[in-house]
């Protein structure tokens, strides 16, 4: 109102002219490079596979065969789709005996073929380094799988001696504290039963405890059923990473472009077996002696700073076991792709791992 009451048709018509500058700029801008980007910042991008829409490609059952991947992929790229990204997982039901085992000679010949009329239509292909979701498989065994944290936490009087059932898990630490004094009672513990006779006082026992495994693959595909990994440990994904580096050595040079975590689903995962020895080298003192704090019983300076550590811990081991997948993947002559959102950490630092 103000524009058209005082500054009259005149300017009305500069700020139209104006409002076109952005579009003529577009339609002006020199082409790209030859490594395609544009020599100016402005101009648009070539266009090519990276540039094209994508999709995500379900393998129902890897009920897959050689004439209906190419059928697919030349319609894919008739459509305009530059690439695909490859998801096993459960297959239709009156389908089983068309379902092809993950990681099977048969199923890497699938690939492969993938692989090759992708490269002939211009296409790229990604794969998810598993089934489903999140991380895992037949080869997770209780030592590598994801794990809970479990809290422990009981009043004692003094002179009672009493029977009490522990939380289900691997013990971690059991102690009793009263006035400054600390006893640590796992030698007390036999078949998840706590006995013990406390001294005079007032008693707290408190405890961790952590089991594993906690969670199967959510949407498996065939040869891909199993435990979920342990998110927290690099040494974990070296070990889960062996049977697809031995499957993809068989490709030769054509390998997937990236490889796809999807995504962080790793229910109640809290733990891992070397977390005190990382806590305690990455914050400088032992989360077990702080666990009155840990468990919300001190000053509530301290209980906010064991917490954040506990928390910035696992971040710090999150991110070291994407780093180790990167690193793996790498190896082999492709990158990563991470759905990072839900994981316990910096978003941001997660994604540029």
């Amino acid at each position: 109102v103000f524009i058209r009451r005082f500054a009259g048709r005149r300017l009305m018509g500069w700020l139209r002219v104006a409002s076109a500058i952005p579009s003529l700029l577009c339609l002006l801008a020199p082409k790209a490079s030859g490594d395609g980007f544009p020599s100016d910042p402005l101009g648009w991008p070539a266009t090519t596979a990276l540039t094209k829409p994508w999709t995500r490609w379900w393998w129902l059952g890897s009920a897959v065969e050689p004439r209906e991947i190419t059928r697919e992929l030349e319609a894919f790229s008739a459509a305009g789709i530059g690439g695909v990204e490859i998801c096993p997982i459960y297959g239709a039901i009156g389908a089983e005996s068309r379902f092809v085992p993950h990681l099977s000679e048969a199923w890497m010949t699938a690939l492969d073929h993938t692989l090759k009329e992708a490269e002939r239509l211009g296409m790229k292909v990604d794969l998810t380094t598993g089934t489903g979701w999140p991380f895992g498989g037949p080869k997770v065994d209780e030592s590598i799988a994801s794990a809970n944290l479990t809290s422990y936490r009981k009043s004692w009087s003094g002179g009672e001696k009493r029977k009490e059932s522990l939380p289900k898990g691997r013990l971690i630490c059991l102690q009793a504290e009263s006035s400054g004094q600390r006893i640590d009672l796992s030698s007390s513990v036999s078949n998840g039963i706590l006995e013990w006779a406390a001294p005079a006082g007032d008693w707290t026992v408190r405890g961790l405890f952590s089991a594993s495994p906690i969670q199967k693959v959510k949407r498996a595909a065939p040869g891909g059923e199993g435990n979920v990994l342990d998110p927290f440990s690099p040494e974990a994904m070296d070990l889960y990473f062996q049977p697809f580096q031995q499957a993809l050595a068989k490709l030769g040079p054509l390998q997937p472009r990236a490889h796809f975590h999807d995504s962080f689903e790793y229910y109640q995962a809290a733990w891992t077996r070397e977390f005190p020895k990382q806590f305690e080298s990455r914050r400088g003192y032992s989360l077990l002696s702080q666990l009155a704090a840990f468990q919300g019983d001190a000053a509530p300076e301290l209980v906010e700073r064991v917490r954040s550590d506990y928390r910035r811990t696992l971040d710090e081991l999150h991110h070291d076991y994407l780093q180790r997948w990167h690193d793996r993947v790498k190896s082999q002559g492709s990158i990563t792709r991470n759905q990072a959102h839900g994981s316990p950490g910096n978003l941001l630092d997660h994604y540029a791992a």
